[in-house]
């Protein structure tokens, strides 16, 4: 993947995300947008550790998406 173009850094500057077209077919994108529910949700019942691990996986993200989830 390149570099984010000049357009697209303005972008995250301004929204703070930038919207990469193409990142992940249908499936995984779908996949993922569940992932960040599931997460948001659970926050926002009170689990802190969905979060904290969402940080510490971030490291290396494309395994602990295709983990099994607890």
């Amino acid at each position: 993947m390149e570099a984010l173009d000049e357009q697209q850094r303005a972008e995250y500057a301004a929204q703070g995300f930038v919207r990469l077209s193409g990142f992940a077919d249908d499936v995984n994108g779908k996949a993922m947008l569940e992932r960040v529910v599931e997460i948001a949700h659970r926050q926002a019942a009170g689990d802190r550790s969905t979060v904290t691990s969402a940080y510490i996986r971030a490291a290396n993200p494309i395994n602990d998406f295709l983990a099994v989830r607890s």
